[in-house]
């Protein structure tokens, strides 16, 4: 899925190989183990990515980057807090990613059974050139902002340049104007006139500070 191993780091541990798949155990070993760890990656995929969301307080304030993690799951398959990491250059990304999983993996899940795997969300830019998936032991996501760089902001309104489709015509290549919606400019606003600060919540929780 061209998830770069090198930006997650060394997986090898104490009672996992270098993938980052348990060892040993009965019943755990050769096909049967790996079928059930490659089911409970999907699974886990699907899940988490199901309740990951961008907040649009976030893509006001152009908070974006990229967030490390380890997962770690128990032998009932119920995710483990303690021994995971979370890692981010910004807080705010390492807090709803938390809140994310506290959400997401609250119930067990029997196919992650004794699971570790490697994470990286990526939140900001578009699509292009960024895969998301499963690939080995290798969970990849992404939320992309749905702002680009504007020439004009009229209020909620941004206003930018960007290509024309030209295949059907046949002509030369040429450039746009288009508008679009900027929904975290309209919670911005309203949260700003009741006095809330919309970033205020995620720096109030108790993983802020650790």
């Amino acid at each position: 899925m061209g998830v770069a191993p090198g930006r997650f780091g060394d997986l090898s541990s104490p009672g996992f190989d270098s993938r980052g798949s348990p060892t040993g155990g009965a019943g755990e070993g050769g096909l049967l183990g790996e079928m059930r760890q490659t089911v409970g990656r999907d699974r886990l995929f699907q899940i988490v990515d199901a309740v990951l969301d961008y907040p649009a307080a976030f893509i006001a304030a152009d908070i974006e980057g990229d967030v490390s993690a380890t997962l770690v799951f128990s032998d009932e398959g119920l995710f483990l807090p303690k021994p995971s990491r979370v890692n981010a250059a910004s807080p705010y990304l390492r807090v709803v990613v938390l809140q994310v999983l506290r959400r997401a993996l609250a119930d067990a899940i029997p196919s992650a059974r004794r699971l570790r795997v490697r994470c990286l969300f990526t939140f900001g830019g578009s699509d292009y050139g960024i895969r998301t998936g499963v690939a080995g032991n290798h969970l990849a996501f992404h939320r992309e902002s749905p702002r680009r760089a504007p020439v004009l902001k009229l209020g909620p309104l941004a206003l930018g340049f960007r290509p024309r489709p030209t295949h059907l015509t046949g002509g030369p290549p040429s450039v746009g104007v288009g508008a679009s919606l900027d929904v975290g400019w309209i919670v911005e606003a309203f949260r700003g006139s009741s006095g809330e600060n919309p970033l205020a919540s995620y720096r109030a929780d108790p993983e802020w500070a650790k």
